[in-house]
């Protein structure tokens, strides 16, 4: 495991994240902060990548109690495909991960 700001805490290890955590913890405050200050690039980045995030968090989550059958990749385009406000959360973080 990359442990960039030194050792991985223990208590972290085998933890499972609970999308509504994520989502009420990270998400929310990421968009709120971006809805506060519209114009800033730092916030849009990280509106955009934690909302793709919780997909992939939403994905294992239900993947891991036998609800969602597919992969990751999968299951982001079955959501984008029914859901033209992902579709754009999608696009967005996919140009932000890749170096055009």
């Amino acid at each position: 495991m990359l442990r960039i700001w030194g050792e991985f805490p223990r208590w972290m290890e085998g933890a499972r994240l609970e999308p509504s955590k994520f989502l009420n913890e990270v998400v929310v405050p990421n968009v709120d902060a971006l809805g506060q200050d519209q114009g800033n690039l730092r916030l849009a980045a990280n509106a955009i990548l934690t909302l793709d995030a919780l997909a992939g968090i939403l994905h294992a989550d239900l993947h891991k109690r036998g609800l969602e059958q597919g992969d990751d990749r999968a299951f982001r385009e079955k959501l984008a495909s029914r859901h033209s406000e992902y579709r754009i959360v999608r696009d967005a973080a996919f140009a932000l991960k890749t170096d055009n």
